[in-house]
């Protein structure tokens, strides 16, 4: 089994070819194994980074992901705002959901269904 490392540059350059290319949302393994393909993506791990799409940088990116030593980052799109957020991978909807809350997140992300859920 290889081991895994984290690489900022790979993770840098991965969000910033979703922000460009226009995609919606994605989430990225600094550490370069594969994504789950269950469970929940719950945000709030450490601060955000929000800036308007058409100003973000490159070095906006770079920053970012060298601040934050979580596993999983994420980019998604909200209007005219691109948002990075560190995320927790958490296995059960209900441990999700609780974590969610306590950090005042609105919602989190099924994996499975690749929707959003509210929290209530």
């Amino acid at each position: 089994m290889a081991t895994l490392t984290r690489d900022n540059a790979r993770t840098t350059q991965e969000l910033w070819s979703a922000i460009r290319d226009g995609a919606p949302g994605v989430t990225v393994d600094s550490w370069g194994g594969e994504l789950p393909h269950y469970g929940y993506y719950v945000g709030g791990a450490s601060w955000t980074l929000v800036r308007a799409r058409n100003t973000i940088t490159p070095d906006d990116v770079a920053g970012f992901v060298s601040q934050h030593d979580s596993r999983y980052l994420g980019m998604w799109v909200d209007g005219d705002r691109v948002y990075l957020d560190a995320v927790d991978h958490i296995y059960r909807s209900t441990d999700a959901h609780a974590v969610a809350t306590a950090r005042r997140e609105l919602e989190i992300y099924n994996i499975s269904t690749r929707e959003c859920e509210k929290v209530a």
